[in-house]
């Protein structure tokens, strides 16, 4: 569900951020492009852990 927001999102955001000199905009530009870019990973890590056995949980996430 973030993978379309941050398509459209992070490159405005960048651009916004390049064209502004005020440090308030470049922080909240900085701050949405690293939540966004991390909402779309973060249950990647959820998803690998489940995909294995329980007896084999841990060994197979630090293998992916």
């Amino acid at each position: 569900m973030v993978g379309p927001v941050a398509m459209v999102a992070v490159p405005i955001l960048y651009l916004t951020m390049g064209s502004s000199a005020d440090t308030t905009v470049i922080t909240a530009c900085a701050l949405s492009i690293a939540f966004l870019s991390h909402a779309g990973t973060g249950p990647l890590l959820v998803f690998l852990n489940e995909r294995f056995p329980t007896n084999l949980r841990a060994s197979g996430t630090a293998l992916s």
